[in-house]
């Protein structure tokens, strides 16, 4: 199985980093613009060094940072997990396994392709077979699962479902086919836990 590294690289003549957010493959924001404190020297000799880097499976995830914690989804050639460590020495603070391993179609490296996204103490995700997930950073317990394939009917593509969730306030939508984006209302019982979003309905659901 071919590997990938997760690696983290700062400036070699740079401030000291801090704990800033990056909670979505696009930023927070979603306009893909770094809006934080300035890490780079302002001088020429400026290059970048590696700090850590760790060894992780397959996909195709982004990289996102939250709460001085680094998250990526990928494969372990057995299962698709999302990993979540910690950003200052790349210690794993939690691993959230999703489901067996994806296999890539024509020659694609096996695993995720979408990239989760981090609200406050909650991670959500969409693995490659169409379940979003919803699951504690710290711990990493599950809050709660629905599966787009067979709840909506959302066709499986031949790469896998790819898209990440989007933050709009307190809603969440999610791309879940060519022609269908669901919105979720995330706020009704935020402390209800261990239940599909079905169930006794949580949360409110509608297509936008």
């Amino acid at each position: 199985m071919r590997s990938f590294f997760l690696a983290v690289c700062i400036t070699a003549t740079c401030v000291p980093i801090s704990a800033d957010e990056w909670n979505s493959i696009r930023g927070n924001n979603g306009e893909g613009e770094w809006t934080g404190k300035k890490l780079l020297s302002q001088s020429e000799d400026v290059a970048l060094r590696v700090r850590w880097k760790k060894q992780i499976g397959t996909g195709y995830s982004s990289v996102v940072v939250s709460d001085g914690k680094v998250l990526t989804m990928y494969s372990s050639g057995e299962r698709d997990l999302v990993g979540c460590f910690d950003a200052k020495n790349r210690y794993t603070v939690c691993t959230f396994h999703m489901e067996p391993m994806f296999t890539g179609a024509n020659g694609s490296f096996d695993g995720p392709s979408a990239t989760p996204i981090v609200d406050g103490e909650t991670v959500y995700c969409l693995s490659a077979r169409g379940n979003l997930f919803a699951f504690n950073l710290q711990d990493g317990s599950e809050a709660w699962t629905c599966d787009l394939a067979s709840e909506e009917e959302s066709a499986l593509p031949m790469y896998g479902f790819s898209t990440k969730p989007v933050m709009v306030g307190e809603i969440r939508c999610v791309l879940a086919g060519s022609e269908k984006e669901l919105c979720f209302d995330w706020t009704t019982n935020p402390e209800k836990r261990n239940g599909t979003p079905e169930a006794e309905g949580f949360p409110r659901r509608s297509q936008c």
